[in-house]
């Protein structure tokens, strides 16, 4: 009977890893692959990051350029970092640069729509004309989450 209960423990902590991992992919950084329109001449990609060494916020990253087979050409005409703000919430801690959730999850206030248009309007004073027309509802393909996960007892 104590082997049986083992197994049970043991398995409910694997989908408990399971679902941490999830969780972790789902909060740690994504990139979508840059995204162009064509005919517009441009292209723009943005990235948001975490790191859990500083604080709960993320940092947002926009890059617009001449459109160069679907990326922002290099140099790109303007860059815009900035940041997202975040707060825990429920049982959520950041220690040791590793961001723990115990039943908890991060919300974060983020307009994608106004920082983009934001960055075109100040690459537009640096190249008139500068600017790709945002679509309602982005249509990216891939995203690309990393996260590492740690098990807390060890051989489990």
């Amino acid at each position: 009977m104590e082997t049986i209960a083992n197994v049970s423990y043991r398995q409910n902590r694997t989908v408990a890893m399971g679902i941490v991992i999830i969780m972790a992919l789902l909060l740690a950084a994504f990139q979508p692959v840059p995204t162009a329109h064509a005919g517009t001449g441009f292209a723009y990609y943005w990235s948001l990051t975490f790191d859990f060494n500083d604080s709960l916020n993320g940092r947002l990253h926009i890059v617009v350029g001449h459109n160069e087979d679907g990326a922002p050409q290099e140099p790109p005409i303007y860059v815009q970092d900035s940041i997202v703000h975040c707060k825990r919430m429920g049982n959520a801690t950041i220690s040791g640069g590793l961001l723990k959730l115990n039943g908890g999850y991060l919300a974060c206030e983020l307009n994608l729509g106004a920082e983009l248009e934001k960055a075109f309007s100040e690459c537009d004073d640096i190249v008139p004309g500068c600017a790709v027309k945002i679509a309602e509802k982005e249509a990216y393909t891939h995203f690309r989450a990393t996260a590492v996960a740690l098990a807390t007892n060890p051989g489990a």
